[in-house]
């Protein structure tokens, strides 16, 4: 009898081993589960954005609840760009979509190592690393050994913001990444009307700028003092037209680097679309007044018609070009004033 117990007894004991085995194999698979946050990236502090800079490559990385949103790759000189979209159900990873592709985890993994020097250190023999968690040493030891060396600087949350990749004992840098990092931020009610008054004003006085030009139509040609008046006006005024097309470049280029372009308040969402509309409107200004400056002094010297040189509108009449602009100019200033921020 207590050799069946025995017996018995040690059948269970290793049933239960079995099952905590079991168990912690299947907590430990879990755990390997592929996370891409902040956290995994080695990233300090609550990130919005990361944009890498490497060569003719430019990564950015948007990130939501510091877990990866999204990865847009641009190359110099590409007419298109890879961007992967990561889809998450209370905060586990589900899908990752390339345009409307679903795109594997495998792949996505491998094609997110590219932005890493040495394509993620694949097949290295040994990492060392420093005492911010960054990779500092990579070492091969094949036919011909040799070690990769990484110097970084740092901000002031310990994240790097340069990295140069040096081969062996040379002191010339392989490889050199700069990284812009964009946290995320309480944006005040002063900054917000601080940023619209500023887009307001732009906008009213290019409204007020453009009303002489805007008032370009098939009569012109033979309207003689208007056609002087708008010669004269034209080159008064050209210089301030350019330089408001500039403004608007460099206010664009803060906005997206004080704020990113994913996840704005509802406040943020209505800057970024008065600035889009005014992208649109001085960029089609400055086109309006090059074209009236080439035209109008043709006309007032007598010539009947001229043509537009550019393909391809070899054949068509310039006039028709700044008609459609002023009317696009004119749809997109009633887009501007219908946007406005909810006190």
């Amino acid at each position: 009898m207590n050799i069946r117990q025995n017996k018995f007894t040690a059948s269970l004991v290793k049933i239960v081993l079995l099952v905590t085995l079991l168990t912690i194999w299947v907590s430990c698979d879990a755990k390997k589960e592929t996370e891409f946050t902040a956290e995994s990236l080695n990233l300090k502090g609550d990130i919005k954005r990361v944009i890498e800079h490497t060569g003719d490559r430019t990564w950015t990385l948007e990130f939501k609840d510091n877990r990866l949103l999204s990865v847009k790759e641009d190359i110099y000189g590409a007419s298109t760009r890879n961007i992967y979209q990561l889809q998450y159900d209370g905060g586990k990873l589900t899908q990752i979509y390339s345009g409307a592709n679903v795109v594997s985890l495998e792949v996505f993994a491998n094609n997110f190592a590219m932005r890493l020097p040495l394509y993620g250190y694949h097949n290295a023999d040994s990492l060392v690393r420093n005492e911010f968690g960054d990779i500092v040493q990579v070492f091969f030891k094949d036919a011909t050994p040799h070690e990769y060396r990484l110097q970084y600087t740092y901000d002031q949350f310990n994240n790097w913001i340069s990295r140069e990749l040096f081969i062996d004992q040379t002191n010339s840098p392989k490889e050199r990444t700069d990284r812009t990092i964009l946290y995320y931020r309480e944006v005040g009610r002063e900054e917000i009307a601080d940023w619209s008054a500023r887009l307001d004003s732009i906008f009213w006085a290019a409204k007020g700028r453009n009303q002489l030009v805007a008032s370009i139509d098939q009569t012109i040609e033979k309207n003689h003092s208007k056609l002087k008046a708008l010669d004269s006006y034209i080159t008064e005024k050209y210089d301030s037209v350019k330089a408001t097309e500039n403004e608007i470049k460099i206010l664009v280029h803060k906005f997206e680097t004080s704020y990113g372009g994913e996840n704005l308040s509802a406040e943020l969402k209505v800057i970024k679309d008065k600035l889009t509309i005014l992208r649109g409107i001085t960029l089609r200004e400055r086109f309006l007044w090059y074209e009236a400056s080439l035209y109008i002094p043709l006309l007032i010297n007598g010539k009947k018609s001229v043509n537009d040189l550019q393909e391809p509108f070899t054949d068509r009449y310039t006039l028709t070009y700044s008609l459609e602009l002023i009317d696009a100019i004119k749809k997109l200033e009633k887009e501007y004033m219908l946007k406005s921020i909810r006190p």
